[in-house]
């Protein structure tokens, strides 16, 4: 007889997959269509490349009714620190200053299912003055606009303390749980 691995589910961080009897072979190819996470305190070497590119951030604060808003940024990424531009007149610098926790999201143009989520606590706003960091990022990611809001600018840093890298829709922890899985069924194959 042959089994087919389905995914099932995650309870409390464990990756859960059942047994189900198939009448024909199934590639591991399709293991790619599970979506789920593991933290990790560390960013992991193979996702490294998500923060050097000129990509674009989706940064979630928490707004003072504690629901999410969520914004497309530019970043720069130091190798420690990620730095941020915005303004101190919009609602996400008031939300940071209630509340410093952030998330923010990278994904890769060439693989969507490769992605990275990068969780974090604001460090320090401090004043851009003549927008030098912005003018920075406009630079990094090629944009070149006059900048009309200079003496509002803030470049806002956030210290990471959490990463979670997926690629194919799983973890690296995942995807070796479950290629090994693989290999011993067809071992009993």
């Amino acid at each position: 007889m042959l089994y087919d691995v389905q995914y099932i589910g995650n309870s409390r961080g464990i990756f859960c997959v059942a047994l189900v009897a198939v009448t024909k072979p199934v590639t591991s190819l399709r293991v790619q269509l599970v979506k789920e996470w593991l933290m990790t305190t560390e960013l992991p070497e193979s996702h490294a490349d998500l923060l050097e590119r000129p990509l674009f951030a989706h940064l979630a604060t928490i707004r003072p009714d504690g629901s999410p808003q969520s914004s497309v940024m530019w970043f720069d990424w130091d190798g420690r620190r990620v730095r941020f531009s915005h303004t101190s007149t919009r609602q996400k610098y008031r939300n940071l200053l209630a509340d410093g926790r952030v998330s923010f999201h990278v994904q890769d143009p060439e693989n969507a299912y490769r992605t990275l989520e990068v969780r974090g606590r604001v460090e320090s706003m401090d004043p851009d003055l003549d927008a030098t960091f912005y003018r920075s990022l406009q630079q990094r990611y090629g944009s070149n606009v006059p900048v009309l809001d200079a003496d509002v600018r803030v470049v806002i840093v956030v210290e990471p303390t959490n990463f979670v890298a997926v690629f194919g829709g799983l973890t690296k922890v995942e995807t070796d749980a479950l290629t090994a899985l693989l290999e011993q069924l067809d071992e009993g194959v």
